[in-house]
């Protein structure tokens, strides 16, 4: 940022590493492109590319405006990281100022998930119009979490076509919620005002989430697109393969947006917000 750019990495040029990481790493998108030019710093990845982490820091060489320094970082592992964005909750909810914000981590239904439902609706019941669903680093789960915030606003969301293979066979099974005759159709509620905060590591059912309000015209999305195509694969068993032992997961079923003419791989935001700007303060000010 502000004109700095990083050089070497433990004596090993920047450029070697991100060459690690395109071969190693899957990148669906644009956003999964920009999420690992900012998640290089691994020790996984460092080690593959040559770079020695036997020790607690690493030599980094910087260079502004044409002008190099050196300085010691510290090494980040795996585990240290995972640790750090780790909420330790699933959804919790508080008010900020006249905006109903609801900092949603994880997809699961459980208690916390449900009080922060229940809270939703009332507050939506006794006058509150504007609302925060903040699902940054939210890496999925069941989606029907998500459902239930829309229904506590008053709200339907779109559906997904589901292409389900066939246990066994070659053939597919196609559901499309779209021709049930139960089916309404995404339904809005004109008196919230309903922003979604996405950025990278919003992967999944919480992807689909951003997904709903954008092709059922909910509310407003903010931040940062999702690493994740918005059609995408899902609901496969982890294997582990025999002879190297890695797990890897086969999917049984595709979704399909809702939208079929919107782009099936990256969700355009309502509101891009670079990284050096906090995504929560823009959508504040909007809000205001």
């Amino acid at each position: 940022t502000n004109g700095t750019k990083v050089i070497s990495i433990g004596s090993i040029p920047v450029e070697d590493i991100f060459a690690v990481v395109k071969d190693l790493c899957a990148m669906e998108n644009e956003g999964a492109a920009i999420l690992l030019q900012n998640q290089f710093n691994f020790d996984g990845i460092l080690q593959e590319a040559g770079v020695d982490v036997s020790s607690d820091t690493l030599e980094v060489v910087f260079e502004t405006d044409g002008q190099q320094r050196i300085e010691q970082i510290p090494l980040i592992s795996v585990q240290d990281y995972q640790a750090k964005i780790t909420s330790p909750c699933t959804a919790r909810y508080e008010m900020l100022d006249d905006v109903f914000y609801v900092d949603f981590n994880d997809c699961v239904i459980n208690e916390e998930l449900i009080h922060t439902a229940d809270a939703l609706k009332e507050a939506v019941d006794n006058g509150v119009t504007k609302v925060i669903i903040d699902v940054r680093g939210n890496t999925g789960g069941n989606s029907e979490a998500g459902e239930r915030l829309f229904h506590a606003m008053g709200m339907e969301v779109p559906r997904y076509t589901r292409y389900i293979r066939t246990d066994g066979t070659e053939l597919l099974r196609v559901e499309d919620m779209t021709n049930s005759s139960s089916y309404q159709g995404a339904v809005q509620n004109p008196n919230i005002q309903l922003i979604i905060l996405s950025d990278e590591v919003t992967f999944s059912s919480a992807k689909m989430l951003c997904v709903w309000v954008q092709d059922g015209d909910l509310g407003l999305l903010i931040g940062r697109p999702s690493s994740n195509h918005a059609s995408s694969y899902g609901v496969g068993p982890n294997v582990n393969l025999p002879n190297t032992n890695l797990n890897v997961s086969i999917s049984s079923m595709y979704f399909e947006r809702p939208d079929k003419e919107a782009s099936q791989t990256t969700m355009e935001m309502d509101v891009y917000v670079p990284h050096d700007q906090d995504i929560l303060s823009v959508a504040l000010e909007l809000l205001a």
